[in-house]
């Protein structure tokens, strides 16, 4: 029987960019030396399709929101939906727990206004 990390790079690569929870990408990474090496290799593809896979449509909104109660005294210098929207963009690691409570929010907000 084959294992896990017998899977070819591309293929892992595919099943990171696929993960929508920060604990289970990092517990991912550290299976063993190859997965990490593979988030070595795309840390920010990797990262970003997680942010976007957690928020959804509301990655924009979320991320420019993360970013004002981050810095809200300096809210002249928040960065335009577009600066999020640059595939350069991934959210510093002490985003992360903001970020996870906006999708929350937003998850029980579709929730409630999707029932029929």
């Amino acid at each position: 029987m084959a294992a896990f990390s017998d899977l070819s790079t591309d293929l892992i690569h595919e099943i990171f960019v696929q993960i929508s929870d920060f604990n289970m990408l990092l517990a991912a990474t550290l299976v063993c030396k190859k997965h990490r090496q593979i988030f070595q290799d795309h840390p920010k593809s990797i990262m970003r399709a997680a942010v976007k896979n957690l928020l959804g449509a509301a990655f924009t909104a979320a991320a420019r929101l993360a970013v004002h109660k981050d810095n809200y005294d300096h809210y002249s210098k928040l960065p335009s939906e577009e600066h999020f929207n640059d595939i350069d963009w991934v959210p510093p690691k002490h985003l992360q727990p903001s970020l996870e409570k906006l999708a929350n929010s937003s998850r029980i907000l579709r929730d409630f206004y999707s029932q029929r």
